[in-house]
């Protein structure tokens, strides 16, 4: 069960969730995720975003640790719906930006930021006093 510290949804048009950072955060936002997007009618794009979200959840839940944050870290899941597509956003505590890997055939991990450049429309990181945002865009 998540733990939500904050879950905020304002309309139709958008959701988010803030969790402490667990093992299990990666499935419970995402879940929380596949629901929103699932009343918003959006199909198959869905699919995609819920893809691209754990990449980037687990990115986090991976690398945004005690010490380079709060205490007890958080981890930001927020969708929002805009005319031409759907925003995603991950915020953590860590400001390091992510880095990309040259995965091997065998590696379980180390594929995330590719599949961010093949399938998402756009993509991006941003830093604040409290730590980064990795925002996706896909068209709908």
């Amino acid at each position: 069960m998540i733990r939500m510290e904050k879950l905020l949804v304002s309309s139709d048009r958008f959701c988010a969730v803030t969790t402490v950072i667990t093992p299990e955060a990666v499935h419970d936002l995402r879940h929380v995720l596949v629901e929103a997007l699932q009343s918003w009618g959006m199909g198959a794009a869905a699919d995609t975003a819920a893809l691209l979200a754990s990449e980037t959840l687990a990115n986090s839940v991976e690398h945004a640790r005690p010490g380079t944050g709060p205490a007890e870290p958080c981890i930001e899941l927020a969708a929002q719906l805009l005319g031409t597509g759907l925003r995603i956003t991950v915020t953590d505590c860590d400001p390091a930006p992510p880095q990309a890997r040259h995965a091997t055939p065998g590696d379980e991990d180390g594929r995330g930021l590719l599949l961010l450049q093949v399938l998402a429309d756009a993509w991006g990181t941003e830093t604040h006093d409290h730590g980064k945002t990795v925002w996706f865009v896909l068209g709908v």
